[in-house]
């Protein structure tokens, strides 16, 4: 799926999409037969990264289900965007059987939708914050995301490789170490345990 969207190719929005459909996942292994995925709406003049992260994760999960990656039914899954003022109705059927996602949510009213969710076991609360481990992952995780070419070593041989992460440890995504930059062109230097860059 081609992106023209900033908030697309954002390392966090990975994770954000991730997080929103591991919750599906497992709620369906619950025995759901209702998944509600609530976005709370932003402002139109603000929140850039939460309206683009809505529109961009109902995309995505269809396309998931088109692909049959996600483990799920696709018929069972509802998508509501909600103004906060709304977003207690929104959240009110969440029982028995049926599930609620709180996926997106502006950090103005983090504290606001915790509060309505209570401790209702059938309210997962999925939205990621700027300021929590999205923040920390993203550092470290930036390079397996563009896909480009890396610069890499061998943690077992020392020997210096270059290429994608997928041809230097053989499974897509993955690396040994630490970023410690990352340029626009995918080209990054990373530093190993042992202290070798």
């Amino acid at each position: 799926m081609a992106s023209a969207s900033p908030v697309k190719d954002a390392a966090w929005y990975t994770m954000f999409v991730g997080q929103c459909v591991s919750a599906m996942e497992t709620v369906f292994q619950w025995g759901a037969e209702h998944v509600i995925i609530v976005g709370v709406q932003a402002k139109t003049g603000g929140n850039y990264a939460t309206r683009e992260e809505w529109m961009a994760l109902q995309g995505h999960v269809q396309e998931g289900f088109a692909q049959d990656r996600i483990m799920g039914v696709w018929e069972k899954v509802e998508f509501r965007l909600v103004s906060v003022k709304m977003a207690e109705s929104a959240i009110k059927p969440a029982a028995g059987d049926t599930y609620v996602i709180i996926a997106s949510c502006p950090n103005q009213h983090f504290d606001q939708v915790r509060t309505m969710a209570g401790k209702n076991k059938n309210i997962i609360q999925s939205f990621v914050r700027a300021d929590g481990i999205s923040g920390v992952v993203t550092k470290v995780a930036a390079a397996s995301i563009s896909g480009g070419a890396q610069a890499a070593r061998s943690p077992a041989s020392g020997v210096r490789r270059q290429g994608t992460l997928t041809e230097v440890n053989g499974i897509a995504g993955t690396y040994t170490g630490a970023i410690l930059n990352r340029t626009a062109d995918g080209w990054g230097t990373f530093k190993w345990p042992n202290g070798d860059v």
